[in-house]
């Protein structure tokens, strides 16, 4: 409470006390005349009496109640309603710091383009993401799971010669094989045979008119990648167990600029692979 109100308060709690008072000294009046009277006007007027008397009482009574009311039972009220007020003021107080930093965060998540989250990569749906746009670029390491769960979208849109697709998978001759062969527990020949089982599948769904290239690229990639109208990012995580991860999902901006000129250096680095290969 501020000192403004207090002091309001105050006054006003003194002139319903003057009141109570004035209350209260009309009472002791009406009792007083009463008790003046002689005994014939008491007896005469007896009716008059009692009435009179009961009136002085409920006076009394009256300016007491209001009294205990101002002084007390209002001053609690009072520090409920300030402390009700304190506590109000400081939830506001947090509110505003709470949305000022989601607002810094998001003028942050603008910046790098950020638009959406997905905590697992199973509530993540590939399919519009893969059939709409007209060119798609998608960097992954061996990627014969992700082709194989896609294939029908993805045969679709490779067999649209309107639409220009381009893998980038480990180079099965890459040094590399066996680094990542040993992180996902597995043989490297055996790796290596499920990248050329990657490129078979692919290879199965050409046509005339197909647009479709695959690179062999010789490094580790930290993140799966699918480069479309939007860009959607996957990260690996470091140990041989196989978990779900996270869906990142950025539009066309300062990040996705950065990632197309790192993809433009790594189809230079890269080797372009015949998707006809069934060796």
């Amino acid at each position: 409470m501020t000192i403004e109100e207090t002091v309001a308060s105050v006054k006003f709690s003194f002139k319903h006390l003057i009141a109570a008072l004035v209350v209260m000294l009309v009472a002791v009046a009406l009792i007083w005349w009463v008790d003046s009277w002689s005994e014939d006007d008491k007896r005469h007027y007896a009716v008059a009496k009692v009435i009179i008397d009961h009136i002085a009482a409920a006076l009394v009574i009256a300016a007491v109640w209001h009294t205990i009311n101002e002084f007390f039972l209002k001053r609690d009220f009072l520090k409920i309603h300030a402390e009700f007020k304190n506590d109000v003021n400081e939830k506001l107080v947090n509110m505003r710091m709470i949305l000022s930093n989601e607002i810094g965060s998001a003028r942050k998540d603008a910046k790098l383009g950020l638009i959406d989250t997905f905590h697992d990569v199973t509530a993540f749906s590939y399919s519009e993401f893969i059939a709409h746009p007209q060119e798609l670029t998608v960097v992954l390491s061996d990627g014969y799971n992700w082709v194989s769960t896609h294939l029908d979208t993805l045969r679709a849109r490779i067999q649209d010669p309107a639409k220009k697709t381009k893998f980038f998978l480990v180079h099965p001759e890459s040094s590399m094989v066996q680094v990542i062969a040993l992180k996902v527990g597995q043989d490297p020949e055996v790796y290596k045979q499920k990248i050329i089982s990657t490129m078979k599948v692919l290879a199965a769904e050409i046509v005339d008119g197909t647009n479709l290239k695959i690179f062999g690229h010789f490094g580790i990639i930290h993140h799966a990648l699918y480069l479309g109208d939007r860009l959607a990012v996957t990260p690996y995580y470091f140990s041989r167990k196989k978990r779900n991860p996270p869906v990142f999902v950025f539009e066309k901006g300062s990040y996705v600029s950065r990632v197309q000129l790192d993809l433009n250096d790594l189809e230079r680095e890269s080797k372009e692979l015949s998707a006809k290969c069934t060796s």
